[in-house]
């Protein structure tokens, strides 16, 4: 939130950053002499361990230069490797921004590194970026994550046999998708996620967002929508996969989930589903937000860390 002063010489805004939150700065007219004023939450953040955490540039398809941020786990030391979370965020045009965020710091408490990409596709870049995944979600984009993985690994922070994916709605669908086209994640956890993109048209809030982002309708460019649909490939998912979905939700419907779900089941796989009543497309009630932690980092411990200590 920005305000101006009533003469119009100075703004107030508040602001954040990796490792602090909720800071308040004023600053000349034209955004120049910058100073922070107040920081109501420092007292309570000195209670706690933050993780360090940095922005990272890698090449992705193409030779794309993509961004991202990486958290390193709370008493990180250089030359140990670290299983790695990949974080993947809805939209697909939203992004992760150079600010504070309390999940991930909970999960470098529990001694992960967490590597959150911004693809092609993002938003905060240029027009052309953010539309450079047209007809194509899974595709480049896809690239552009796995090499980011790759680049982490190369730094030396991420072991490769200790990395799992996440991700809600369209971060959700790429965990999804994820896990047809690579069995180098151990553990992976989708929330609100897209599992079929034909029948999500009848059955979301934005059928036309859909119809813009395939170049038709459903039946004008089927195999543009199937193409992109991970219940199509189905049988080549051999991660253990924790689906997780509200059952109000609008913008992405519980049948998605479902039927991923009953899908990977009836082939045997490493399956399971939590259910949110009275939940939407999001997890808010406090007493469900625990209980998805929970079994999240159950499932991470059991699969990724293979019931073993971090260390």
């Amino acid at each position: 939130g920005v305000e101006i002063s009533e003469d119009g010489s100075r703004l107030l805004f508040t602001g954040t950053g990796l490792t602090s939150n909720g800071d308040v700065f004023m600053a000349d007219a034209d955004g120049s002499g910058i100073e922070r004023v107040l920081n109501p939450l420092a007292d309570e953040l000195a209670n706690f361990q933050i993780a360090d955490a940095e922005t990272l540039t890698w090449e992705g398809a193409d030779g794309w230069e993509i961004e991202g941020i990486l958290t390193y786990p709370i008493g990180y030391e250089a030359g140990q490797a670290y299983p790695l979370i990949l974080q993947v965020h809805g939209g697909p045009h939203g992004r992760f921004s150079k600010s504070f965020n309390a999940g991930t710091q909970i999960w470098a408490a529990r001694g992960y590194a967490i590597l959150r990409t911004n693809p092609r596709g993002s938003s905060g870049r240029t027009l052309e970026f953010s539309n450079a995944n047209f007809m194509d979600w899974g595709g480049k984009d896809f690239e552009d994550i796995m090499a980011g993985v790759d680049h982490v690994i190369d730094m030396g922070v991420a072991d490769p046999d200790r990395m799992a994916i996440m991700g809600g709605s369209y971060g959700g669908f790429m965990t999804f998708w994820a896990v047809t086209q690579t069995d180098r994640f151990k553990g992976a956890i989708g929330h609100a996620a897209i599992s079929d993109w034909y029948s999500f048209y009848g059955q979301t809030d934005i059928p036309y967002y859909l119809q813009n982002s395939f170049g038709g309708l459903p039946w004008e460019t089927k195999e543009i929508w199937e193409e992109w649909s991970p219940i199509e490939y189905a049988e080549n998912v051999t991660t253990p996969l924790l689906i997780t979905h509200g059952e109000q939700d609008r913008r992405v419907p519980i049948s998605q989930g479902e039927q991923y779900f009953r899908t990977l089941k009836k082939l045997g796989n490493d399956v399971e589903f939590l259910r949110f009543p009275r939940a939407g497309h999001g997890i808010s009630e406090p007493l469900h937000r625990i209980f998805l932690d929970r079994e999240q980092a159950e499932w991470f411990r059991v699969h990724v860390l293979q019931g073993r200590p971090i260390t």
